[in-house]
């Protein structure tokens, strides 16, 4: 899926070029305008109507940023059924092994009993921060505590698995 904009109105200029562009490139995929439009706004100008799905924003309803047990997104779907449309929601993941070790300069390097292992300020820089809390939490808990990089990133993989599941079954 394309967004042409997100948080914020896309203007028209723009839009109307971007649009051109994923038909004649690539006119297989869906696409939405921004995801900062509200179903409620009515002074929705006509160009920007042409593509505008209802139910596809940000607003309302709840949002994950971080790891969350399968069946919250069970329990979210069945009490909002537009849930499944909020287009700011997901989880913490793992890449590679391969691609970790490409940014992360001391990988594999053994953390002290007080630090958690593998984490440090270069992983805190790539994106383990707050929202990243729950998913190392997960993998700790589910999975055990990790041995090396390597099975570290294993656990990850399998909970990540374990949290998109639940969107390619609704």
């Amino acid at each position: 899926m394309y967004m042409a904009m997100n948080e914020a109105d896309t203007r028209e200029q723009v839009y109307r070029m971007w649009r051109r562009h994923i038909i004649e490139l690539d006119g297989t995929r869906f696409w939405i305008p921004s995801g900062y439009f509200p179903d409620s706004r009515k002074d929705v100008p006509e160009w920007f109507k042409q593509d505008l799905p209802t139910g596809m924003n940000d607003f309302g309803g709840n949002k994950s940023y971080s790891w969350k047990e399968p069946v919250t997104y069970f329990e979210w779907v069945r009490n909002d059924r537009t849930w499944m449309f909020k287009i700011e929601s997901g989880s913490a993941s793992l890449p590679p092994i391969s691609s970790l070790a490409k940014f992360l300069p001391d990988l594999g390097t053994r953390r002290t009993k007080d630090t958690l292992f593998p984490l440090n300020e270069y992983w805190a820089h790539h994106g383990a921060n707050s929202y990243y809390k729950d998913y190392d939490s997960a993998i700790r808990r589910l999975h055990g505590e990790p041995t090396s990089v390597a099975d570290y990133c294993w656990k990850g993989h399998l909970l990540t698995a374990d949290s998109t599941a639940p969107f390619t079954r609704l």
